[in-house]
């Protein structure tokens, strides 16, 4: 694939021009019309009021995140798949498309569409996912907004699945017995042979698998921290379990194909949960995830800037 049409099947998964504006715009527009509604001065006196020191302190914990995560896949990856630059370009990418599928953007990259990227983007996929609900699903239980017997069936649903999956992608004979079946060189038969020899990847990244598991819980957990203290900011008290299951439902939204993030709709989820279940006044929730989103947006777009340095180099 040549760099022009890289940069086109690239462009499936990060907007440019005219969409990439149309998400930015229903996103600054939701924000607006809902400062509005809840009244300028009230939510410029919580900004005004806000705690520097531990805005600064979010900041630092929210970068401090992506780069373990980051480190994870250079971990898992190893050396010459540029892992740091793939990671940064995946997650921003994820922001812009429909059911969070640019985070398979690193495939579309010729260098990079190997049968090792493609399992680990598979893998990683489902340990964050997994993770994520095991936190949020926590939350919910410790909160009383989901029975613990509704909670274990959720928990043993999502293994159901995952294991479902993995064993799907796993079936490397199956796919080499499809691909015998097609046309040698077509497309069909390529991607059966890249998904046999994902298959086959996968099971090398077994032995990484422990200490990957815990390189997602810990910036997971550290994310989740920083929120609280974001909170605690704006003189409001958020439990690590509350906001662990209001950062669940927000990552569940944002799967939904026409609701990506960056429209800024899996976030009004987030603070309708923290909402119905600590009373957070309205006004303190438009300044707090207003400042959320501005962090975790400069950290994921200037860290995808310095690792598109370190890929370029």
């Amino acid at each position: 694939m040549s760099e022009s049409s890289q940069g086109d099947a690239l462009g499936k998964f990060v907007p440019r021009g005219g969409r990439a504006r149309l998400l930015v715009l229903i996103g600054v527009l939701l924000y607006v019309v809902i400062v509005w509604y809840i009244g300028w001065r009230n939510v410029g006196e919580q900004l005004l009021s806000a705690d520097l020191a531990l805005v600064a302190t979010t900041v630092a914990l929210i970068f401090t995140g992506n780069w373990v995560r980051a480190a994870k896949w250079r971990y898992a990856l190893g050396p010459g798949h540029d892992a740091f630059a793939i990671f940064f370009l995946s997650k921003a990418s994820a922001e812009w498309s429909p059911g969070r599928l640019g985070e398979f953007s690193p495939m579309v990259i010729r260098k990079h569409r190997t049968p090792k990227i493609g399992a680990w983007l598979v893998l990683d996929r489902i340990v964050e996912m997994a993770v994520t609900l095991v936190l949020g699903l926590a939350g919910l239980a410790w909160l009383r907004l989901v029975p613990v017997p509704v909670y274990a069936a959720i928990l043993a649903a999502c293994a159901v699945s995952g294991v479902g999956v993995l064993y799907a992608v796993t079936q490397r004979e199956f796919f080499l017995r499809l691909a015998g079946r097609l046309t040698p060189d077509s497309w069909p038969n390529k991607f059966a042979m890249l998904f046999a020899a994902i298959g086959h990847e996968l099971f090398l990244f077994v032995p990484r698998l422990p200490l990957s598991i815990v390189m997602t819980a810990a910036p997971k957990c550290t994310d989740i921290y920083a929120i609280v203290l974001l909170f605690r900011a704006f003189g409001q008290s958020a439990g690590f379990m509350l906001v662990a299951a209001a950062k669940c439902a927000l990552a569940i939204v944002s799967f939904i194909p026409i609701t990506p993030l960056a429209t800024g709709l899996p976030h009004m989820t987030q603070a309708g949960l923290m909402h119905y279940a600590a009373n957070i006044p309205s006004e303190v929730l438009a300044a707090a995830i207003g400042v959320e989103v501005a962090i975790v947006s400069v950290s994921l777009w200037s860290s995808l800037g310095l690792a598109g340095l370190l890929i370029r180099k």
